[in-house]
């Protein structure tokens, strides 16, 4: 693991993660970890950036940090809450999203950071304890302020997009006050997280599931470079991945970056395993179920100690997809689980994954199964793998296709509504954009390429009665049907 020096302090928003981002790019190794009184602030933490509406949990965790000595940079509510903790007082209401022009004294984190127009959501009047210094006042409102030896600061604003002042503000706290130096790059992290899996494996055997994507072949790339030969590589054909899609793993991954793979044929297994389940989460859990049980399959095959390499991220963790339990005490290790997306395709191409997996469209844990609505049988996959491909061939063709895009069909339970001697079948098109820790958007595919994919479907995909376009916004739909 990383050491965490700087922690990123947040109620749960995504301003937590902008901030961990705009850290991370500057060379600092971080997370994002919940307020609270039960904050759990690593030995090697040297400060931390709080950032969050001015409740319980925000102010709990900025006592708990200055009981440790430690510098804090609030921004937001929280710049509110380190006042009350240094011993001021909140005395009324100031602003409210308003659009302010505010510039900074040249001291402290300020130093040598210019102002101008900026959005203030929320101020409050501020009466600050003596020794303080005031950095910005706005109308009257001080917007923000240090404690007079500039170790802790506040602002009433949370950092924007591209927002030049604060990533000024954020470097003066994290190399003239922290003392930090910037150590965290795709080199580093593959150094460390190596000697990790080493440890982790010791003198015993690795197995890593392939699944295709620029995640497991990531980790797999890893586990190859930590411990060699003693690392075996699966491939199980469920029998709901795309059409080719095991043959592409074989020869990209396979002989493309040299690691040893062996197929696990297991299609009529895997549909035995899906009678039944008829919701997303049954599929879910089926197909995880499933995937555990071929490896503990390979680990007895193996004998004595297996480490199961997992190819968790960290938008996996935040949605609750992590893998499931392993059977018995079968150990593991997550190499990429404080990763975002975008971080884990740097470490990839470090490695030289080709550029095709790097950027290959994410498909879900339980394959075309999670798109088939209702029972899933074999005609079903049938129509929706000859959809899918028609489709992913139009968005390449057309020149649309991009990282963070997913284009997919879902194969609707409208059958039983029409009446006919064979079923005729309702096919959804979906396309939306942005990672996991961001909120997707819906993308609108251009009208041309959306009819020539819909009039490919109606006459080359049989039992096809309908095409249509899901446009459902993000929230309060999700980006799968589910």
């Amino acid at each position: 693991m990383m050491e965490r020096q700087v922690l990123v302090v947040s109620t749960g928003g995504r301003e937590g993660f902008a901030m961990v981002r705009g850290i991370r790019s500057a060379g600092v190794f971080c997370v994002p970890t919940q307020a609270g009184a039960k904050l759990e602030i690593p030995e090697e933490t040297r400060g931390a950036v709080v950032i969050g509406a001015a409740d319980d949990a925000v102010r709990s965790s900025i006592d708990a940090l200055r009981a440790k000595g430690l510098p804090v940079l609030a921004f937001g509510g929280a710049c509110a809450s380190l006042c009350e903790a240094l011993g001021g007082e909140i005395t009324g209401h100031a602003v409210t999203s308003q659009l302010k022009d505010v510039h900074f004294a040249n001291i402290g984190v300020c130093s040598g950071v210019d102002g101008g127009m900026r959005m203030i959501d929320s101020a409050e009047y501020l009466s600050l304890p003596q020794g303080c210094r005031t950095l910005s006042v706005c109308e009257g409102a001080t917007i923000a302020f240090d404690d007079g030896k500039g170790e802790s600061a506040g602002f009433q604003f949370i950092p924007e997009a591209h927002d030049v002042e604060a990533s000024e503000i954020i470097g003066n706290f994290l190399w003239n006050v922290l003392h930090l130096e910037p150590n965290y790059n795709c080199e580093s992290f593959i150094e460390q997280t190596v000697r990790e899996i080493r440890a982790a494996v010791g003198d015993g055997q690795a197995v890593c599931v392939l699944s295709g994507g620029v995640d497991s072949t990531t980790a797999a790339c890893l586990a190859r470079r930590a411990v060699g030969d003693r690392l075996h590589c699966l491939v199980i054909d469920k029998g709901l991945e795309p059409d080719g899609e095991v043959e592409r793993i074989r020869s990209l991954i396979g002989k493309g970056l040299g690691l040893e793979i062996r197929q696990i044929n297991a299609a009529g297994r895997m549909m035995d395993q899906l009678q039944g389940c008829v919701t997303p989460e049954s599929k879910r859990k089926a197909v995880a179920q499933f995937i555990s049980d071929r490896i503990a399959d390979e680990a007895a095959r193996l004998g004595g100690r297996v480490t199961v390499i997992r190819a968790t991220n960290y938008p996996d963790v935040l949605e609750g997809h992590a893998s499931s339990a392993l059977p018995g005490d079968i150990p593991f290790a997550e190499p990429l689980r404080e990763l975002f997306k975008d971080e884990v395709r740097a470490v990839a191409a470090a490695l030289s994954v080709p550029e095709e997996i790097c950027q290959r469209q994410h498909y879900p844990s339980a394959g075309i199964a999670l798109r088939c609505m209702g029972a899933v049988n074999a005609q079903k996959l049938s129509i929706l793998r000859a959809a899918d491909a028609i489709l992913q061939e139009t968005v390449a063709e057309s020149g649309l296709k991009k990282p963070n895009m997913r284009a997919f069909v879902v194969l609707t339970d409208f059958a039983e509504a029409f009446q006919s001697d064979a079923p005729r079948y309702v096919l959804a098109l979906r396309a939306v954009t942005g990672t996991s820790e961001e909120r997707p958007h819906v993308l609108r595919l251009p009208q041309d390429a959306a009819e020539r994919a819909a009039a490919r479907m109606l006459s080359e995909v049989p039992n096809v009665y309908r095409v249509l376009y899901d446009l459902s916004p993000i929230p309060p739909a999700r980006v799968e049907w589910e």
